[in-house]
């Protein structure tokens, strides 16, 4: 009896402090990003691109700092004590920036918070290395995928021209 007991206890615990757990960096620049994608009503197509835009510079910017994975585009050349958390913030903002202008104040002020945030426990120098690095994976990734330009225009009209090329998948016309 007593070992079904805590049985039950350790499966109740298994549950619940996973939903007690802080996110890291990483998953509040994904939730960030969702709202901004929500926040533009972008059509799935242009969100979906921007998404992965957004997800290969957070994942390069890491992997360009602990290399441990095959690059998606950038080659890991981060400086080996810059901070992941701090390029993976400056990756995510910079590619949101850049892909959706009008939330630019918001988010800035998100990095700064997530900024304040890692400043407090680490070397400063460690997260303004991150930040650098993160900016400029995103903006290889950027320019990679050949996107300088909102993927939502102002005024609230959607369009899928941001789309830089047709899809391989297209009936020919």
């Amino acid at each position: 009896m007593i070992k079904k007991v805590v049985f039950v206890l350790v499966c109740l615990g298994a549950l619940v402090l996973p939903s007690v757990a802080s996110a890291n960096v990483v998953t509040d620049w994904d939730r960030t990003m969702v709202t901004v994608l929500e926040a533009d009503n972008a059509p799935p197509p242009p969100a979906a691109r921007a998404a992965a835009i957004v997800q290969s510079s957070v994942f390069d910017a890491i992997n360009g700092i602990e290399r441990g994975y095959t690059p998606v585009h950038v080659l890991p050349a981060g400086p080996r004590d810059a901070s992941p958390a701090a390029a993976a913030a400056a990756a995510a903002e910079e590619a949101l920036v850049t892909l959706f202008p009008d939330r630019s104040s918001m988010l800035g002020q998100d990095l700064a918070n997530t900024v304040a945030g890692l400043s407090a426990g680490s070397d400063p120098r460690s997260v303004a290395e991150g930040l650098a690095w993160g900016k400029m994976v995103a903006d290889q990734i950027l320019a990679w995928r050949g996107t300088c330009r909102p993927v939502c225009s102002a005024g609230g009209r959607r369009r899928l021209r941001a789309f830089s090329r047709r899809s391989s998948l297209s009936s020919p016309t």
